[in-house]
């Protein structure tokens, strides 16, 4: 499944009422004023209702209709939470510290910064904050995104290059992606991919997830091993429902690149650690349609 397709009609048309909201009265007015846009796309976005709604069941079988109302509006709310921070730390991103509560790195980067790294997210809290918490490291960020999906993400794109973050285009010749990954490594950078996103992936592994098969890119798994460089993987999730809730960077070390293992296993590590915190964090998951359809398919 594309980006496109799998980007919610509340960060197309809500991305501009955001926008011009927090042009007229800054952070705290968004806050205040979004329940109302929100509305508006939660009870007009159908399909994404109902891939929260299979979410759900998969996660905890939640039924009842008064149940599943307001949890999947947590994730909405969630959703347009990290729309209008991303505005904010846009507007002023020398302010970092603002936004990051703290880093709990389980696992350093320090060890491999002269032979480069993988880092894997997924649309589970903020990724962009993500990455400028790690920027605050002077480490080399490379991010492998297709910003032609949307005129959204082609301006994330631009405050990106701006704050200092390199985009490698996916949707770019393989070869050629596949080249500007690896001279990113061998300077000593870090490349940084959705774990959770199937289109910069020709090969697809079907993996339990929420009990339930579900495919994970495979390429880039791949690419690591054969290249024996570390995988880590990253989350950024916000810590309230507030303004002035800030975010936590957590970490974990999948593989150090240097241990025999199979692309399955490393795809299964990732996805038990991706469940880890969507068990923690439900309404900060932010793929809004149907993640386990592709599988289902096969």
């Amino acid at each position: 499944m594309s980006n496109a397709s799998a980007i919610p009609s509340s960060e197309k048309g809500g991305t501009f009422v955001l926008r011009f909201i927090f042009k007229l009265g800054g952070v705290y007015l968004c806050y205040i004023v979004a329940i109302f846009p929100l509305i508006f796309f939660y009870a007009t976005g159908y399909r994404e209702r109902k891939a929260l709604r299979t979410f759900y069941r998969r996660r905890a079988h939640y039924f009842k209709s008064k149940v599943f109302i307001g949890r999947s509006f947590a994730n909405y709310w969630s959703f347009g939470c990290t729309l209008i921070d991303r505005m904010s730390f846009m507007h002023k991103p020398d302010k970092v510290n603002r936004f990051i509560q703290r880093d709990e790195f389980n696992y350093k980067l320090e060890p491999h910064s002269q032979h480069g790294s993988f880092i894997l997210g997924a649309h589970i809290g903020d990724w962009i904050l993500c990455g400028a918490g790690l920027k605050r490291y002077n480490l080399d960020i490379s991010i492998v995104m297709n910003a032609a999906t949307s005129p959204q993400f082609q301006k994330i794109t631009n405050n990106l290059k701006s704050f200092g973050v390199k985009i490698i285009p996916s949707q770019n010749d393989p070869l050629e992606v596949l080249l500007a990954i690896r001279d990113c490594l061998d300077q000593g950078g870090n490349v940084c991919m959705m774990g959770d996103r199937l289109d910069h992936s020709k090969r697809h592994v079907a993996v339990n997830f929420l009990g339930k098969e579900a495919e994970f890119p495979a390429d880039i798994f791949e690419i690591a091993r054969i290249l024996k460089r570390p995988i880590f993987q990253f989350l950024c999730i916000k810590s309230g429902p507030f303004p002035w809730s800030k975010y936590v960077i957590s970490s974990i070390c999948l593989w150090d690149g240097k241990e025999p293992i199979t692309v399955q296993d490393l795809i299964r590590k990732y996805v038990q650690s991706l469940e880890m915190c969507v068990e923690t964090h439900p309404s900060q998951w932010f793929n809004f349609f149907d993640f386990w359809k592709t599988a289902n398919a096969n």
